[in-house]
């Protein structure tokens, strides 16, 4: 089950089990998947379309006899469409999301703009 903030579950964590809705080899939950979307520069209207139909496929009253897990996917869902709808918080999520990959093949932070510090001495 992937780890979302329980305050707003919306937050990009990182989780240390990999789930279903988590990415192959990286350690970010993955919205794209959750939404079942395959392309990552999807506009909204394509991301607003597989919310709804996976909503209307997982809704709860659809499912009386999975009903917890209904919600949990709702859920799950809700939080993916939150983030990827909001465009800077698809900003800051993909930007995450490249640092984890950026890492996963053995690449530091990107550099920073600008001459190094050099020490004065006294």
């Amino acid at each position: 089950r992937p780890v979302v903030c329980a305050r707003c579950f919306s937050c990009v964590l990182l989780c240390p089990t990999p789930t279903s809705f988590m990415a192959a080899k990286q350690d970010i939950v993955n919205h794209y998947a959750a939404l079942e979307i395959e392309d990552e520069n999807a506009d909204e209207a394509i991301i607003k379309k597989a919310y709804r139909k996976l909503v209307l496929k997982w809704h709860p009253d659809k499912h009386p006899e999975g009903r917890s897990e209904a919600e949990d996917k709702i859920r799950f869902i809700n939080a993916a469409y939150e983030v990827l709808s909001n465009p800077t918080k698809r900003a800051t999520y993909d930007q995450q999301k490249r640092a984890v990959k950026r890492r996963a093949q053995g690449f530091g932070p990107p550099p920073a703009g600008g001459a190094p510090r050099m020490r004065i001495p006294k």
